[in-house]
């Protein structure tokens, strides 16, 4: 009894805040040292961003002569689950028809991530073309950076798809949607990334997939450049 008494007592004091800090940042996801890993997934498992995706690759291929030789790849992101699964009563079923179930954007790009600047957490193929998955919620819950072995990874993985840029001839497009052709000189000067990171805006492009309830489907398109 002397035992328990004591013990409820024990339990009863405060704890200090320097023992919750310690805790707390001993499961904490945001020390220097965490890092991020990019990861393959198979988008198949996904019926709509699989079918959304081919049909958009099939787009940018009639409309790029670039893009239909290989050049660049796509990216998916700003994935949100408006309804997220929330209920809808059977007699008010048809006044929902028209509510947003779902929204992403599917980009197109020619962007080298020479820097930390956004962090697609997986990457796929699809039809043998490159796609690069964010999650722009993870900037807002942390601040980590990738691990050494995926930065090299998703270097790679782009390097592949920009591989024209190394052409004498390759045009590159300006912020401003002008052309550039570098100089042979311009050429020696410069590193592989720096030539890599010239192709930023050469292909630049964003349609937005927007599901209903009722399983219709709309687009809209947000051009961002001069696609060619």
């Amino acid at each position: 009894m002397i035992f328990f008494i004591s013990l409820l007592i024990f339990l009863a004091k405060p704890i200090p805040i320097s023992v919750i800090e310690q805790q707390t940042n001993s499961f904490s996801v945001n020390k220097p040292e965490d890092s991020l890993t990019i990861q393959y997934v198979d988008l198949r498992i996904n019926p709509l961003l699989f079918s959304e995706v081919k049909k958009y690759i099939k787009e940018q291929q009639d409309s790029s002569q670039l893009f239909k030789d290989g050049f660049g790849y796509l990216t998916i992101a700003g994935i949100k689950l408006v309804r997220n699964g929330s209920p809808i009563e059977v007699g008010s079923f048809k006044e929902h028809l028209k509510d947003v179930e779902l929204e992403f954007t599917i980009g197109l790009s020619s962007f080298y991530p020479a820097q930390n600047i956004g962090k697609p957490l997986y990457y796929s193929f699809v039809e043998s073309r490159l796609i690069l998955i964010y999650d722009q919620n993870v900037r807002w819950i942390h601040q980590n950076s990738y691990s050494t072995a995926s930065i090299s990874k998703l270097k790679e993985l782009v390097k592949q798809t920009l591989m024209p840029v190394f052409d004498p001839d390759f045009t590159f497009k300006t912020l401003h949607g002008d052309s550039m052709v570098l100089t042979p000189e311009r050429r020696e000067q410069m590193s592989q990334e720096q030539i890599l990171e010239m192709a930023a805006s050469t292909l630049s492009k964003l349609k937005t997939v927007i599901e209903y309830v009722d399983g219709s489907i709309s687009y809209r398109y947000v051009q961002l450049g001069k696609v060619r």
